[in-house]
């Protein structure tokens, strides 16, 4: 079970017999129904292309999890740079739940009627007449 508002890594670990050039790589969450909810993809948050000689590890860093509570998947996909088709995929790596959870001290936890994903970090009362 993951915390609503925690802090995580999800941590890819690859291995390849042969060596696997120009990699990039992608985890896809996807909601109960199927639904794709978000993607955290190696290029998109900065990792170069890289080169698999013997085994490589990718950590993406969730901090905040704004998901919302529910129970939702993940899949991951190997890719060589430029290609379409992934060399490597599962599209159900791992399932988890989402527990709820109160944020900046509030009086009320975000539950999962609320939607699929927190937006705001914060709000504040500026004025009250």
């Amino acid at each position: 079970q993951l915390k609503f508002g925690g802090d995580y890594d999800f941590v890819l670990k690859l291995g390849a017999r042969n060596s696997f050039h120009r990699s990039v790589v992608g985890i896809k969450i996807f909601d109960q129904e199927g639904n794709l909810i978000s993607v955290l993809e190696s290029l998109a948050e900065g990792v170069g292309q890289f080169d698999i000689v013997g085994q490589a590890t990718v950590v993406f860093s969730v901090r905040s999890l704004g998901l919302l509570p529910g129970t939702y998947s993940a899949g991951a996909a190997l890719y060589a740079w430029g290609e379409d088709d992934p060399d490597l995929a599962s599209e159900n790596l791992l399932t988890f739940d989402v527990v709820a959870a109160t944020v900046n001290d509030s009086y009320w936890p975000y539950l999962k009627e609320h939607g699929i994903v927190r937006l705001s970090h914060s709000a504040q009362l500026l004025e009250v007449d």
